[in-house]
């Protein structure tokens, strides 16, 4: 569903982090892959990195910023 050097758009702590994909792996004992997301600042340095398997693609990992938001909103309504 992505590939290294993809964006994408990561829930965490009720806000969108738009992230890079700088890694896809596989377990070790090959039970799952995985990858490994990046967030910088706005001036381009390094803020924080996510590791996620791929089956959290939907439900906290988007693949546009309109997917995500539109998860957030539900998630919002949801609380209420």
């Amino acid at each position: 569903p992505c590939m290294v050097g993809d964006t994408v758009f990561i829930i965490s702590r009720n806000k969108i982090k738009k992230c890079d994909v700088v890694f896809i792996g596989v377990s070790a004992d090959d039970k799952y892959c995985y990858f490994n997301a990046v967030e910088y600042y706005s001036d381009g340095t390094f803020r924080r990195d996510f590791s996620m398997n791929f089956d959290v693609i939907g439900k906290y990992v988007f693949l546009t910023k309109k997917e995500a938001e539109k998860a957030l909103k539900e998630r919002k309504r949801n609380d209420e």
